[in-house]
């Protein structure tokens, strides 16, 4: 259903993700205005609040109760921004796309018959690597992965895990893969990996329609638990010592990964959050939305996604007391208390293996303030180092198992930038930092061969 053609605007801002995210909920619950706050003088004159609700009227009588937005991405298009997202109804999956413009005002809005589109992943060879297409499973579910391995002299093998969202097996994230990019940089270093669709993704692809508990367990550690437990059953890789390299919300995850597999002999942690998750969205609204000045509009967001997080901050006891109330993302009472039940540092304290904690100062998803308390609260720290770009210094590891490094000028993909870091940064191809993928393979190298 195409409900208005927009014109073709410049769009510089990032705030629109969020904006998109808000949006379903004010249309769903009544609350057009505050859509209609960010649309542009030519939309606003042909979609007055009766006419945004009759959309929304017609989408539920055609498709039935909305239930969820499955995934939200961007796509530019000249220099404008389009936010699209996947909304679940009980009939049926729609796209709902914004296009954005200079202003961050809403230039057009769009909703699409949703189509899946399967990606293929094709194995690559060169005279350092070769992949194979494999599969594992888990829950009755078929996970596709490729394994890399070098030719030469494998020293150690890794399981790669994903960040948040419906990321494939390269974790794709714009125009960047981050874990092909190390699987094959890594392989250098005498390194091999596995590399596999994460389970939202497989949704996402309609590969999977069985409902699954929305909670870390289910989203990320049990897949990847079955992910160790398949690459130590292969033949090419049963003497090799096993790794976990998790990156953001797989950071996040990689010590109770680690906690319940005993095969993992260390984790490297890309971007780990050491403070809830909850807390971060607070710091991430701010800093995007700071950007070009506050508004009245996003001053009232800011406001009401602290309220948001507070209400993840006494869920239990709202639940006990059966008082449903607005979380922040998504509005799964599931996902929110299995992240209140877990600390990602008190666990780690808690394993004798190694731990690399990288973290990028450019970072806005995963501030340095995340890395001051890894750095002050990890009890078996070994040294911390602050690298810049050209710093050839070699980093020393010790029976300590836990190294922290910064690296100046890479952001959350671990991509050296100037300047701040706003996500239209990741819709530009850019390469991992040698610097970071050297110390990581010297790491991986040190403690697969050392006893600790």
């Amino acid at each position: 259903m195409l409900l208005l053609i927009p014109n073709i605007y410049s769009q510089s801002d990032t705030n629109s993700i969020q904006i998109a995210k808000e949006s379903v909920f004010w249309m769903q619950n009544g609350q057009e205005q505050n859509l209609r706050n960010f649309f542009t003088k030519e939309v606003s004159s042909k979609l007055d609040l009766k006419t945004i609700k009759s959309i929304w009227s017609q989408l539920i009588s055609q498709y039935g109760d909305y239930k969820s937005t499955d995934t939200v991405y961007t796509s530019v298009y000249k220099d404008n921004v389009i936010v699209t997202s996947v909304l679940d109804f009980k009939n049926g999956k729609l796209n709902y796309n914004l296009t954005f413009n200079k202003d961050n005002k809403i230039a057009g809005i769009f909703f699409r018959p949703y189509s899946v589109k399967k990606k293929e992943f094709a194995a690559e060879e060169t005279i350092v690597f070769k992949e194979k297409k494999l599969n594992f499973e888990n829950e009755n579910i078929n996970f596709p992965a490729m394994l890399c391995l070098p030719k030469n002299n494998l020293k150690a093998i890794i399981v790669f895990v994903h960040g948040s969202g419906p990321n494939d097996m390269d974790e794709t994230i714009g125009a960047n893969k981050i874990f092909k990019q190390l699987a094959h940089e890594l392989a250098k270093y005498g390194i091999g990996s596995l590399r596999y669709h994460k389970r939202s993704f497989l949704i996402k692809q309609g590969e999977i329609t069985k409902n699954f508990p929305l909670d870390l367990q289910h989203i990320v550690v049990t897949d990847a638990i079955a992910a160790v437990n398949f690459v130590s059953n292969l033949e090419e890789c049963q003497s090799s010592p096993i790794f976990v390299v998790g990156h953001s919300l797989g950071a996040f995850a990689a010590p109770i990964i680690a906690k319940q597999n005993s095969k993992v002999r260390g984790i490297v942690l890309m971007a780990g959050n050491s403070r809830p998750l909850e807390d971060l969205i607070v710091d991430q609204y701010k800093y995007l939305y700071s950007r070009g000045g506050l508004s009245k509009a996003e001053k009232t967001e800011i406001k009401k996604i602290k309220k948001q997080v507070k209400n993840v901050k006494t869920l239990r006891k709202d639940l006990d007391n059966k008082k449903i109330k607005k979380l922040p993302l998504v509005n799964d009472t599931n996902f929110w208390l299995s992240l209140n039940s877990y600390n990602p540092v008190e666990t780690a304290n808690s394993l004798s293996i190694p731990m690399l904690i990288l973290h990028g100062n450019r970072d806005y998803q995963v501030p340095f303030e995340d890395f001051k308390i890894w750095r002050n609260k990890t009890n078996k720290l070994s040294a911390t180092y602050y690298r810049n770009k050209n710093d050839k210094t070699p980093i020393y590891y010790s029976q300590k198992p836990v190294t922290l490094i910064s690296y100046f000028g890479l952001n959350h993909l671990f991509i050296f930038g100037e300047d701040k870091s706003y996500p239209e940064e990741y819709n530009h191809q850019g390469n991992v930092s040698k610097l970071m993928i050297s110390d990581m393979a010297n790491w991986i190298t040190q403690y697969s061969t050392n006893s600790y």
